[in-house]
């Protein structure tokens, strides 16, 4: 027995002292503000006060703080939130929250030792934190107003102004239940018996050790599966538990449910599987080639595109400038904060319920009910409150194996991976390799673009096809080319597992397209960015595949010359170069963004919205729609709360519950705010003209606003038996691309940005910093300031990682970057000086003009960095992340900064002189 101090209280622990502190306050004390992230005390969100200082509960035995006081995030906002939470809150630095409550209590620890903390002082405390949605600006905002004594000021409703996130307090104070604080009663704790090879076939599976282990209640196989063993996106081809052949060492060989999650545990390790081992499939190029090892019947090509516009030959053949190159992207880990998770019930009725972080609820439930061979009626899917996602969650992992198992047992089941689990099983960004041949005429008027885009897709199809024709589309950049050809492949192979990723392959085609822009500016003598305004698409232009949609502004040039501008581009040309010694240099670079907004290419593009008034005065309104972060559910409101006329505090909101809410599609590329924002606003709209044409034929006078009011206008039309809610849908049409030419209206409308950097970089050490980075994006409207804000600083935190830092490396088929002691993700310290603008150009086909942000923010960012670190070298890179290697640095030495890319005397970064 021990005892210690809780949140003011004193408690006693009985168990084994050796016990993690995170496991005893969560599992014994039922205390959820500490989180568990990452299991080596590497990202923070375990973070909890002993004796006042911040402590990684992941990593302290419970006998640690035997006679001291234990401070959670709940404990500091026992009497409400305490100033820290609340200012976090206001300065909108809660995003998905899974790490807010470790952020909390760390700034609390550092504000009370020192009240007037600077800056520096602020994020020097900050680095042992990881955040994957804020960037941390908005982190270290909210400090520096604790600091100086300014208290937040919350805002209204109104649109343009940013009231306070949704369920924001809930997260601050470490009181939101995400999937792994949920319990139900009678529960079991499930754990996978992964594969050990990334290609074998499966001989034989024995679990007759693992079920002799006490507490094991059950082992399921494939011969478990009551329905289709398979499951996926584009294409059903990822079994739940396999039975024949694993394709990657993510694959499932079995389930153990267990009393207990170290019983789990321990009997999933004692399953013995006997394999026959296949040749490794590790290379996409080989993997095309004849005689090459088959991951499926059909072959090792997962999908394939075309577009093609005009007579590339020729063009090539009659061009002034041909320029080369070829860029090479990796997997990327998506790695939000919460890891992957699931609990599964199942009643007396025989319905199934699914709880778990996703993306899309009803998506979930198709497959789910198909697993189990039940009616899609008897099954529903309920997102979690869901610790990031940024596409990850788009792909089932683990509601498939909770829910066969609660359905097999007919208990609760409930899993949680480790991050471990979560690096070698989840989905990655399709790493790319990108060969484009570029042509211009004598005036540098871009003519011909072909493109031949390699994508490895992994062991499963997931949105490969997709992915690779929203690449395909974006591959030119945001400029118009007469003449292209653009040819993507993408190929199974035996490394991971590649699906949608922030960015949904636009984010490796504009790296490489904004990269060759400088690349050929510099061979052809242009100034790079007098090269870009000479080619940037206009109002009414064509893309690659269609018209640009009439009344669809163009705004590219104004970011670009916006982001050069905020980021002192033209005064940092003249200096560039050598920098406080011999071996230190800086460089500027730019990037032009687009990116279609929607799923594109004729998939139906559809959200519905459903809005009542109910008893209380009250306007409930219920969307299909995921908010992982990003602040839907917040901007939702504020839509219908002005379509209404009624006050932002008035309109409650419910969401992602395949049961109780309308089918709002995924969240995904950029597509709610524009999509599923629009169909609030048309059912906010249609409801209010039904009140008001209620209330004129009843005689009532009624007042929005006021909730007594509205408890007599309920009153009397449910009386009546007439309708106090509606209902709209959607759609965001375009058409199915031509499949010879690509041809087509790929999206139907697109979101314009530019981004531009400041870099150092260090010839001794090759170590790149981020001195500075403006962020300039055309999002139609603002709604609310501080949610784009926030997308922005998160976005660029991203991209940066996607520059300098971020690869996940497998070695023949074995992962080897499983956690973030290996996997580098960018700190506080990473971050640059930034300047965040916002272009209201009023969408056409969004809410009251308002477009999405997430996934553009994102797409400029490391060709921006990339090539301000060029600018600095003096020759040129092509692969993410950005190695520097010190023989590449002493040449960087030697360069004649005359290389000044023959641009110092074109005025590099200066203003355009006119487009040719």
């Amino acid at each position: 027995m021990l005892t210690f101090h809780l949140n003011d209280r004193t408690v006693t622990y009985g168990g084994k002292r050796s016990k993690r502190l995170i496991d005893v306050l969560r599992d014994d004390f039922g205390l959820t503000g500490a989180k568990l992230g990452c299991g080596i005390g590497r990202c923070g969100a375990c973070m909890v006060l002993v004796d006042g200082k911040p402590t990684l509960s992941c990593r302290t035995p419970v006998s640690a703080v035997e006679g001291r006081a234990v401070a959670t995030a709940e404990g500091l906002a026992a009497e409400g939130l305490n100033a820290v939470q609340e200012a976090l809150l206001e300065a909108g630095a809660v995003q998905c929250g899974y790490c807010t409550p470790g952020v909390a209590v760390l700034l609390t620890s550092v504000l009370e030792q020192n009240p007037e903390a600077d800056r520096r002082t602020i994020t020097k405390a900050l680095e042992p934190h990881l955040c994957r949605c804020t960037g941390y600006a908005q982190m270290i905002e909210a400090a520096e107003n604790v600091a100086r004594g300014e208290a937040g000021r919350p805002e209204g409703g109104e649109l343009g102004s940013s009231p306070l996130r949704h369920q924001g307090d809930l997260m601050a104070a470490g009181r939101l239940r995400y999937t792994a604080d949920l319990k139900a009663p009678d529960m079991l704790f499930g754990a996978i018996r992964w594969a050990d090879h990334p290609h074998a076939l499966v001989r034989d599976i024995d679990t007759s050790a693992a079920e002799q282990i006490p507490g094991v209640v059950a082992v399921l196989t494939h011969r478990d599966v009551p329905g289709d063993n398979h499951y996926g996106k584009a294409v059903k081809d990822q079994p739940v538990l396999c039975g024949d052949r694993v394709r990657f060492v993510g694959d499932k060989i079995a389930l153990v449910a267990a009393q207990t999650e170290e019983a789990a545990r321990q009997a999933a390790d004692r399953i013995r599987v006997e394999y026959e081992v296949l040749p490794l499939v590790g290379d996409p190029e080989a993997a095309l080639a004849d005689g090459s090892p088959r991951l499926f019947d059909g072959g090792n090509l997962a999908a394939e595109r075309w577009i093609r516009r005009g007579d590339v030959d020729r063009a090539f053949a009659e061009a002034a400038f041909i320029h080369e190159a070829t860029f090479r992207t990796p997997f990327v880990e998506h790695a939000p904060l919460e890891p992957e998770a699931a609990l599964a019930t199942f009643d007396e009725e025989g319905r199934l319920t699914v709880i778990a972080p996703s993306q899309n609820v009803f998506f979930d439930r198709h497959e789910i009910s198909r697993i189990l061979g039940l009616d899609k009626h008897r099954v529903r899917v309920i997102q979690a409150p869901t610790g990031g996602a940024f596409g990850k969650r788009e792909d089932m992992v683990v509601q498939p194996l909770a829910a066969l198992a609660a359905w097999k047992l007919q208990r609760p089941v409930k899993i949680v991976l480790t991050r471990e689990e979560s690096f070698r099983s989840t989905t990655k960004r399709h790493p790319m390799v990108i060969r484009r041949r570029l042509a211009a005429d004598a005036s540098g008027r871009l003519t011909a673009l072909d493109v031949d885009l390699l994508a490895d897709t992994g062991a499963y199809t997931s949105w490969a096809p997709n992915i690779l024709r929203k690449a395909c589309v974006h591959a030119t950049g945001p400029y118009f080319i007469s003449h292209v050809r653009l040819h993507g492949r993408s190929v199974y192979t035996n490394n991971a597992f590649s699906g949608a990723f922030r960015g949904f392959g636009a984010t490796q085609v504009l790296f490489a397209a904004e990269r060759h822009m400088d690349m050929a500016a510099r061979a052809w003598g242009f100034d790079p960015v007098e090269l870009r305004h000479w080619n940037l698409l206009q109002d009414g232009g064509r893309t690659a595949t269609q018209e640009l949609p009439a009344g669809l502004k163009v705004t590219v040039g104004e970011c670009l010359d916006r982001a050069l501008e905020a980021v002192g581009a033209a005064e940092a040309a003249g200096k560039n170069g050598v920098r406080g010694g011999s071996m230190v240099r800086r460089g500027t670079g730019c990037a032009a963004i687009f990116y279609g907004i929607g799923y594109g290419g004729g998939i139906p593009d559809i959200s519905g919205a459903r809005i009542s008034l109910t008893p209380a005065g009250r306007f409930l309104l219920q969307v299909g729609a995921v908010d992982y972060g990003q602040g839907s559910s917040t901007i939702f409101r504020q839509i219908a709360a002005h379509a209404l006329g009624t006050e932002f505090e008035l309109v409650d909101i419910h969401t992602a519950d395949s049961e109780t809410t309308p089918d709002s599609g995924s969240t995904v590329a950029s597509r709610q705010t524009t999509v599923t924002g629009r169909a609030v606003q048309e059912a906010a709209e249609r409801l209010r003209q039904k009140l008001d044409q209620a209330a004129w034929d009843l005689g009532l006078r009624y007042d929005p606003q006021d909730p007594e009011s509205l408890k007599l206008l309920h009153a009397r039309l449910a009386g009546e038996g007439r309708p106090v809610e509606a209902f709209a849908r959607h759609n965001l049409a375009t058409d199915k691309l031509d499949q010879g030419t690509g041809q087509g209206v790929a999206y139907a409308t697109y979101a314009w940005g530019a981004q531009a950097a400041e870099v150092e970089v260090n010839l001794r050490t090759g170590k790149v910093r981020v001195l500075r980075l403006a962020a300039v994006h055309d999002v139609g409207r603002v709604l609310h300031r501080q949610a784009l804000r926030g997308q922005v600083f998160g976005a660029v935190a991203q991209g940066l990682g996607m520059a300098l830092m971020e690869e996940y490396r497998v070695e023949g088929g074995q992962p080897k970057t499983l956690n973030f002691d290996t996997y580098r993700l960018p700190r506080v310290s990473d971050m640059p000086e930034m300047t965040i603008e916002f272009l209201e150009s009023a969408e056409p086909l969004g809410p009251y003009g308002a477009r999405g942000i997430g996934e553009p923010a994102l797409v400029g960012t490391a060709p921006a960095i990339v090539n301000a670190v060029c600018d600095a070298l003096g020759f040129e890179l092509t692969d993410l992340p950005v190695k520097i290697h010190r023989k590449d640095a002493k040449n960087a030495k030697e360069i004649n900064r005359d290389y000044v890319h023959a641009l110092r005397h074109h005025r590099q970064f200066g203003r355009r002189v006119g487009r040719r």
